[in-house]
């Protein structure tokens, strides 16, 4: 597919040397050229989008108030995934931008090389039996870095005691094995 492509524009500046354009302006029109047709929008493009249902369960985690929404994002995350991080400002962009016709549906991702990506997801399970997922996604993610080698129990029991929450409830839950499933 390459090939073709070079060969085509090999072609056409062939074209253009012969109808008279100049070595030394090849390049900027060959440039100028190309610019102005990727900036055509091609017809099938607009046409090839894809919609996924995603379901929504009673472990999932929904951030959005209205009944109708203008965006859904399903964002499936590892807590513990620097890559994960990076998505979270233009997340917030977007609920800045759209608000309340914006809905995020947290689905819980962690991944099996991330050691410590569990034990973060069952603390943000457990700070959302007490409302409060949304301050622990935060804090997980701001704290990252904390993960490598600490005590998951501890780190998130203090996290769990920063925002507030009723530190025992907080303790059964990790200790229940209820969020693993």
């Amino acid at each position: 597919k390459f090939e073709e492509i070079v060969t085509a524009q090999l072609a056409e500046a062939k074209k253009m040397l012969e109808g008279g354009v100049a070595k030394k302006d090849l390049y900027a029109k060959m440039v100028a050229k190309n610019y102005k047709a990727a900036e055509q929008p091609k017809p099938q493009q607009a046409q090839q989008q894809r919609v996924e249902m995603v379901p929504i369960r009673p472990t999932d985690s929904v951030k959005g108030e209205a009944k109708d929404y203008l965006i859904t994002i399903a964002e499936f995350s590892d807590f513990q995934c620097p890559f994960c991080t990076r998505v979270n400002p233009t997340i917030k962009q977007i609920m800045d931008k759209y608000g309340k016709q914006t809905r995020i549906i947290f689905k819980q991702n962690p991944l099996p090389f991330h050691k410590e990506a569990e034990a973060a997801h069952i603390a943000a399970l457990a700070a959302g039996k007490q409302g409060k997922f949304w301050e622990m996604h935060d804090m997980l993610f701001e704290n990252q870095k904390a993960f490598k080698g600490a005590n998951m129990e501890e780190l998130t029991t203090g996290f769990a005691q920063k925002l507030g929450l009723n530190v025992n409830k907080f303790k059964a839950y990790l200790e229940s094995g209820k969020g693993k499933a």
